[in-house]
């Protein structure tokens, strides 16, 4: 956003430029903003450090509900999760999985570098950190315990 912009174009543009994205999700614009979408679609919370462009992406995707009054925790449109194939993005397949076999979401910033990327969403599965990543990778944090994580998973 250039300087001195204020709220209301900033979600002008925002709004602008998800209806790029929907009429053409597999160009760059597309993919940029579903990858600033999906950790809010995923755990309903705000990734910690990020430029008021990719905040303003989320709030112009929010539910109708959510401008109205709605809940502290609004949810993405259904025509932006669908339109950009959110629920079928990486992250939200690799998390899925993870679910399933047991991991838990960790909300909050990572303990290793006091952030909560958009990047990654950390997640806790039989005493084990783990973090999936945006491109669906599984990465954990102690080399050591790699071996261990990957049985706790493959065993649920």
């Amino acid at each position: 956003m250039i300087a001195g912009d204020t709220s209301f174009h900033s979600i002008i543009h925002a709004r602008a430029r998800i209806e790029r994205a929907l009429r053409k999700p597999e160009t760059r614009d597309g993919y940029y903003v579903r990858d600033r979408l999906i950790k809010y679609h995923l755990t309903q919370t705000y990734a910690s450090h990020l430029r008021a462009e990719s905040v303003m992406l989320i709030r112009a995707a929010l539910s109708k509900s959510r401008e109205s009054g709605g809940s502290q925790n609004a949810q993405l449109s259904c025509e932006i999760v669908e339109g950009l194939s959110l629920d079928s993005h990486p992250m939200a397949v690799t998390m899925a999985s993870a679910v399933a076999a047991g991991a838990t979401v960790q909300l909050g910033r990572s303990p290793s570098n006091g952030r909560s990327s958009y990047t990654a969403i950390d997640m806790q599965i039989g005493g084990f950190s783990i973090a999936v990543n945006l491109d669906g990778r599984v990465v954990i944090s102690d080399a050591d315990q790699l071996d261990a994580a990957l049985e706790c998973l493959r065993s649920k």
